[in-house]
């Protein structure tokens, strides 16, 4: 099962319990998540044609695919797990305290729509 989930999950960069993304989907948790899967979706022409999580381990100076450090399914599971973690209660706690350590505020607005 654990095998499977790295497989799943981790392809679509999603985190270990994406159970948890049933409900409310304004949910700061299934916000986080979703919104990561989304960046890192490959789209031709943007980061290279990979997603954000690649992107921060390609080497800037003389682009080639080889400068690619081939980011494996466990690694996304992991950082998504991570990703939708900030979206709990405990993980935004987390985030909000330091930010606020760096001089600032998280402000809610209402949405619009």
């Amino acid at each position: 099962m654990k095998k499977e989930i790295i497989k799943n999950n981790g392809s679509k960069n999603l985190g270990w319990r994406t159970d948890r993304l049933n409900f409310d989907p304004e949910d700061l948790e299934n916000v986080f998540s979703k919104h990561w899967a989304k960046e890192n979706d490959k789209i031709q022409g943007i980061n290279y044609g990979y997603g954000i999580l690649q992107d921060l381990f390609c080497s800037r100076e003389k682009f080639t695919i080889s400068m690619f450090l081939k980011i494996k399914n466990r690694d996304r599971l992991i950082t998504a797990t991570v990703i939708q973690w900030l979206g709990t209660n405990v993980g935004f706690c987390w985030l909000r305290e330091a930010l606020n350590n760096a001089g600032y505020d998280i402000v809610k607005r209402k949405l619009k729509y």
